[in-house]
């Protein structure tokens, strides 16, 4: 029993001591020269207002039960929170010897809007600012919000601040001396405006190697870059200072704008750098995807309140920095060298995303390097990068170079080709020339040949005609030799008259039918001329279609010749269209070629086709003659026999 009461005593002293230190208020600050920088987590008491409905009479007497806490040496930061917050300092110059110019700087510029009470020497002086309000309604032109104090010695001052906001609600707030404070942030902005400066120069670099070689990924480098130092400057307040101050309500879009801007910069440079379109095709869809929806959420801080903007933008930059992460691991996965700088450079990044992140909601507390986690990743990340693209590109060209190489090489072995395909093609053009001249003179001949076999049928023409008056003449003398057997027979009495006659007819006969057989012997002669002139004809027709056959033949090689360089011509690219045409013409002259000597057989072979039928009727004629003179032989026999 008596256990019992000493543990429950403990544990009610316990509760008590603990209950009443954690809801007491932070001490008074006793401010003297020696305070050159000093950090109010420890002077700072806060107060949650859920439902916004606390006055500045109902926080300042304390007989309205209001109660601050103390916050114990913490940064405050309360997340994205819908309640207003009342903060609390109490400062003392005791120890003060003379005035000074104090600052209460509030380091974190995105806060809705700020309402400053100051109660010194029973006055309240009233300041309102923040970003839904003008930039000149700040007491100090600062991208941060600095509020002077100035402290006479024994004074003793209450400073309370009433802040809302649809961003994270954090409080990291220092106390400055004046002096002390001016020489702090000069080089501050000095150090921030030279990394402004550094990426502007690599961004601008980067554009100048684009336009130099036209190397994409140089771009994308660049819009990458200069996102995130908008975002940077937009979210640390230096925009709202240097760039925009007149347009405060684009001041308080820009943050959830260029954080999703820069997100797509981080897509699209990891797409162009890793070359997934060619290495991880299967990925291609699911990144073109998530940046067009992300291009489309570019228009959601205009359409709905700041505080889903600013959640959403953070959501889409966290997705996708873990997509770029997993298509990273996976590159490496696949051997893909260049993803293991890549990594190295975006885990900087990602880690530095997501310590702020966890800051911003509250897990984390708020410390210096965890406030430049982003802009630590950031610049560690560019640098890589730019270290990484720079070989990346250098590996490229050598490669480019090497390919160069090659192709002139190659370029040289095409010329070396075009030019021995140039020489054969004028061999083969040369001998097509002889053959030409070949075929023209043997046309040459086989048209005098023609000349000589007309007139010679001109000639046997001319025999044939008097062969057949010379028959014409012995019809008709065989007719009178019939008339006048009629007329011996029936008058024989005349007999002596008529075997007169007879004897001259039959001498005329004789002379006729030996003239007959003379003119039979000659048209036989010619014939036999005609015969092998027609023969002659015919062997000159073979000859002229073997001749025919070596010009096809020598077109097709032509046409062969000329597909080949064609074909050397399209892969010679730009350096092969002269000769291309020149392969065209040499196509088209082979088909020429082709066609004249197709032109020239059939020419040829209907000269065969009536040479052979002027031989067959010459032999037929010549059986005639010979018939004609075999019967010429008889009847000067039987006029012999009827004479004798």
């Amino acid at each position: 029993m008596l256990r019992f009461i000493l543990i429950s005593s403990v544990y009610l002293y316990g509760v008590c001591f603990f209950g009443l230190s954690w809801a007491e208020e932070a001490p008074i600050l006793k401010v003297n020269h020696a305070i050159h920088r000093l950090n109010l987590s420890n002077y700072l008491s806060w107060l949650k207002d859920s439902n916004h409905d606390l006055r500045i009479q109902d926080v300042i007497h304390p007989e309205n039960g209001v109660t601050f806490q103390s916050a114990q040496g913490k940064t405050l930061n309360f997340g994205f929170s819908s309640a207003a917050y009342w903060l609390k300092i109490q400062l003392q110059g005791d120890a003060l010897k003379r005035s000074g110019l104090w600052y209460i700087h509030l380091r974190y510029p995105l806060l809705n809007q700020i309402d400053l009470y100051v109660f010194q020497n029973n006055k309240l002086e009233h300041l309102t600012t923040g970003t839904k309000y003008p930039f000149s309604s700040r007491p100090l032109k600062h991208p941060d919000f600095v509020f002077p104090i100035h402290i006479q010695p024994n004074d003793e001052i209450t400073v309370y601040f009433n802040i809302k906001s649809s961003s994270s609600i954090q409080f990291p707030m220092t106390f400055w001396e004046s002096s002390d404070f001016y020489a702090h942030e000069i080089p501050l902005f000095m150090g921030i405006g030279g990394l402004y400066a550094f990426f502007i120069f690599v961004s601008i670099f980067n554009l100048i190697l684009f336009f130099m070689f036209r190397y994409r990924t140089f771009l994308i480098y660049a819009f990458f870059i200069f996102t995130y130092v908008l975002f940077h400057m937009s979210y640390k307040g230096i925009a709202m200072t240097w760039l925009w101050p007149q347009w405060n309500t684009w001041g308080i879009l820009s943050v959830p704008f260029f954080v999703t801007l820069t997100s797509v910069g981080s897509l699209l440079f990891t797409q162009y750098f890793l070359n997934i379109k060619t290495c991880l095709p299967k990925l291609t869809i699911a990144f073109q995807s998530i940046i067009i929806f992300s291009l489309f959420s570019l228009i959601l801080p205009f359409s709905i309140p700041y505080g889903f903007a600013i959640r959403i933008s953070i959501v889409i930059a966290l997705a996708n920095s873990l997509l770029i992460l997993m298509t990273i691991i996976y590159c490496i996965y696949r051997g893909l060298s260049q993803a293991n700088f890549f990594l190295i450079a975006w885990l900087t990044v990602f880690t530095g995303i997501l310590t702020y992140i966890l800051k911003t909601i509250g897990i984390l507390p708020s410390t210096f390097l965890i406030e430049k986690s982003i802009e630590i990743g950031y610049f560690l990340c560019i640098a890589m990068l730019g270290l990484s693209l720079c070989e990346q590109f250098q590996r490229e060209r050598t490669q480019q170079k090497k390919i160069h190489t090659q192709s002139i090489l190659d370029r040289k072995h095409r010329i070396k080709i075009q030019e021995t395909t140039i020489t054969m093609l004028d061999q083969k053009t040369k001998e097509l020339h002889n053959i030409s001249s070949n075929l023209s003179q043997q046309i040459d001949q086989l048209n005098m040949e023609s000349d000589t076999v007309a007139g010679a049928s001109e000639e046997m023409s001319a025999n044939i005609e008097t062969i057949a008056s010379s028959v014409e003449e012995l019809s008709v003398n065989i007719k009178g030799i019939s008339s006048s057997s009629e007329k011996m027979s029936h008058h024989n009495t005349s007999v002596a008259g008529a075997i007169q006659e007879l004897t001259a007819s039959m001498n005329q006969i004789t002379n006729h039918a030996q003239k007959g057989s003379d003119i039979a012997a000659q048209v036989v002669a010619m014939a036999d001329a005609a015969g092998q002139t027609m023969k002659s004809l015919g062997s000159a027709a073979d000859q002229i279609g073997s001749v025919t056959e070596v010009i096809k033949r020598i077109a097709e090689k032509t046409d062969i010749l000329a597909v080949n360089a064609a074909i050397e011509a399209a892969s010679a690219g730009e350096a092969g269209k002269g000769f291309a045409v020149v392969a065209n013409e040499i196509t088209k002259f082979s088909d020429q070629s082709a066609g004249a000597a197709e032109d020239i057989a059939k020419r040829i072979g209907g000269v065969q086709n009536q040479t052979q039928k002027a031989i067959e009727g010459i032999a037929k004629m010549q059986a005639v003659i010979e018939s004609m003179n075999h019967s010429s032989e008889s009847i000067s026999m039987a006029v012999e026999q009827q004479t004798m």
